[in-house]
């Protein structure tokens, strides 16, 4: 779509820009809202287009037929207890559903995707996923923490992701706060998907447009999903996956006993984490094995 074009559609379809805006925003932002999207009229046309020319279903196909494509990486991001790992699961679901050659990799450990998900690898080595397959990393603040605290084996995740991108891998990064990742993934990225979201959390560093804080979701099964080269989102709904329990929604539950810790230690030693990360680990669960050895 031309510059040209793009102004054409949207006068064209005036009635539906009216829509979006009663739909998203107050009214007293309408007329900051035009003005800002109107900054980019390619962007706004295809914002249009996408979420009220197409029905949802084709929405979502349209979401991850994107960011399943080879080398693509989304950051997911939203407030704690909004659904983010039941969307990362249902998409999982969805992803082997449309596409079942495709090779699907859990980032960490947990065991609600071992017992329910058999199709779905888990492994803490960004090099063992298969070329062309589909990464997730729940928790993304504790692989891919903001640069001032991170480790040396932290960076070097960052530093191995333009690789992987040529390696047709696409990523999923999960996160609470955006403030938590390095600014460069977000540079690298090439969409974010919003679960609801404080405003006041909004991160001033991804130079993001003004109007997309504006249109943040309220609810756990809305979804915003916002393409960085386009300026454009798809919004759509998504439900809780087919198997759902409180060990997908709690990766990092307190370990109980030294011998569930040392279980734990063992699994992750077997997945390729260092020995200091496997001490984090489990200290974030509850249980410090540098104090009991």
């Amino acid at each position: 779509m031309s510059l040209i074009s793009s102004l054409e559609y949207l006068d064209t379809h005036r009635f539906k820009v009216q829509k979006f805006l009663d739909e998203r925003f107050r009214k007293v932002d309408h007329n900051f809202i035009l003005r800002e999207m109107l900054k980019n009229p390619i962007g706004f046309a295809y914002v249009i287009k996408y979420n009220y020319e197409y029905p949802e279903q084709q929405r979502i196909r349209m979401v991850i037929e994107k960011i399943v494509k080879e080398g693509s990486l989304t950051i997911m991001i939203g407030a704690k207890g909004f659904g983010k790992t039941s969307t990362a699961v249902w998409l999982l679901e969805k992803i082997h559903s449309l596409f079942p050659k495709k090779k699907l990799y859990w980032f960490g450990y947990s065991e609600g995707i071992e017992e329910y998900y058999p199709y779905v690898n888990q492994t803490y080595s960004l090099t063992a996923p298969e070329d062309n397959s589909f990464l997730v990393c729940d928790e993304g603040s504790l692989a891919f923490f903001s640069r001032d605290f991170m480790t040396r084996e932290q960076k070097a995740r960052i530093k191995e992701l333009p690789t992987l991108r040529h390696r047709g891998l696409s990523v999923l990064i999960i996160s609470q706060f955006s403030t938590s990742l390095d600014v460069d993934l977000f540079l690298l990225s090439d969409y974010i998907w919003f679960k609801p979201y404080f405003v006041s959390d909004f991160d001033q560093r991804l130079n993001l447009p003004k109007w997309l804080a504006y249109c943040l979701p309220h609810q756990p099964q809305e979804n915003l999903v916002y393409d960085m080269n386009l300026e454009c989102i798809y919004t759509f709904k998504n439900p809780l996956p087919s198997r759902w329990n409180e060990k997908l929604s709690k990766p990092f539950s307190k370990l109980k006993s030294k011998e569930e810790a040392l279980e734990f230690a063992g699994k992750l030693k077997r997945m390729g984490f260092s020995d200091r990360e496997i001490f984090d680990l489990c200290r974030i669960r509850g249980f410090d094995l540098e104090k009991e050895d």
